[in-house]
């Protein structure tokens, strides 16, 4: 295969252009200094030349610059956020090009950490503890950076069969209890570990008094709470969350409840989450007042390895931006760019900040 034929069909277009270009100067030369209309031709021919030329060796040596922002599972709040923001930030930035991974909070410090991923979600209390190597984490990642703070509230959506509500403790260490959650590198199944220390139980004595727990990405754990193969479901995501809208369109009745609150002082006091409310008009056919949960904050993360002008370009392009963000997801309606870069779990990028100082958020 010749060099020619390897380049894509534009710009083999673009080449046969020149060629021709080049036959008409070679006609030409020899007219050139006895006829005007064959300067003009000449001149013409040039200029293809030249703006072909550059046209076609620009686009052989150009190549975007790649960026992988890890989310949450396929299907969650996370994921479908992060598809939203790289669509826009490379709309923006046509010398980016942003994609979206499956990730999850627990396992994106360490993935960014390694180089798996640039850009990621995480809560800020895992983010903090990962930079510094305590537990969860068993190494320090002193490459996490973030590009800020308060994107979107992550409440805990506990959802329960309508025949099976009422006394968490009772249910979680009782026969059969049956629940779906996350994968294990999320923080989703790692606040759930927590949750069965509170209760006294583990994997192992939920599986002893027959019961059984499913892992997977949000789409397949809604399906095994509607089908029936699971009766609970335990998760944080974004507020509202499509996928929880669906689990109240099918066949089985299934309630969002409250989370009991000595559980939540427990999770408050011991580990740093947040609480707060689910609003009854959030998903009105799973509720019908007010839910109090468990809350985490979200953390944008990015190595320190990404060059200032790339987590410039990214933080300038979402904070210029901010008023198209509740369309991607509405949890995003309280980002507020003259808070954002204070309280940080971790230090924020060179290049973020010089985004929040030039757009005046930042003195």
């Amino acid at each position: 295969m010749t060099i020619a034929e390897a380049l894509p069909k534009t710009e083999r277009l673009a080449l046969k252009t020149i060629f021709d270009a080049r036959k008409v100067l070679r006609n030409a030369r020899d007219e050139l200094q006895r006829s005007n209309t064959m300067r003009w031709k000449f001149l013409t021919a040039l200029g293809v030349i030249m703006v072909l030329g550059s046209t076609v060796s620009g686009s052989a040596t150009y190549a975007a610059t790649s960026v992988v922002w890890l989310g949450g599972p396929k299907g969650g709040g996370w994921f479908a956020m992060a598809e939203g923001l790289a669509k826009l930030i490379n709309s923006e930035n046509p010398d980016l090009a942003l994609s979206v991974e499956p990730g999850g909070g627990k396992d994106n410090p360490d993935s960014v950490e390694k180089g798996k991923g640039q850009i990621a979600m995480s809560i800020d209390f895992l983010v903090a503890a990962a930079r510094n190597g305590k537990a969860p984490y068993t190494e320090a990642s002193p490459k996490l950076n973030t590009l800020g703070v308060g994107w979107s509230p992550l409440p805990f959506h506990l959802l329960a069969a309508k025949d099976k509500t009422g006394d968490l403790r009772k249910a979680i260490t009782g026969k059969g209890f049956r629940i779906a959650l996350p994968q294990k590198d999320t923080s989703d199944e790692l606040t759930f570990t927590r949750v069965m220390e509170f209760y006294g139980t583990s994997y192992a004595k939920i599986a002893e008094n027959g019961g059984s727990v499913i892992h997977g990405d949000y789409n397949q754990i809604v399906s095994a709470i509607k089908d029936g193969s699971a009766d609970y479901l335990f998760g944080a995501t974004t507020k509202p969350a499509a996928i929880i809208t669906e689990v109240g369109e099918g066949p089985r009745p299934i309630v969002l409840e409250s989370m009991p609150v000595d559980l939540m002082d427990f999770l408050q006091t011991t580990y740093g989450y947040g609480r707060g409310k689910i609003e009854a008009k959030t998903y009105p056919k799973l509720q019908s007042q007010d839910v109090t949960t468990t809350f985490m904050e979200t953390v944008f993360i990015i190595s320190s390895d990404v060059s200032d002008d790339v987590a410039y370009k990214v933080t300038k392009t979402l904070i210029a931006s901010r008023a198209k963000l509740p369309a991607i997801n509405a949890s995003m309606s309280d980002y507020n760019p003259g808070t954002a870069w204070k309280n940080l779990p971790v230090p924020l990028h060179p290049g973020a900040e010089r985004a929040y100082r030039e757009l005046g958020f930042m003195k």
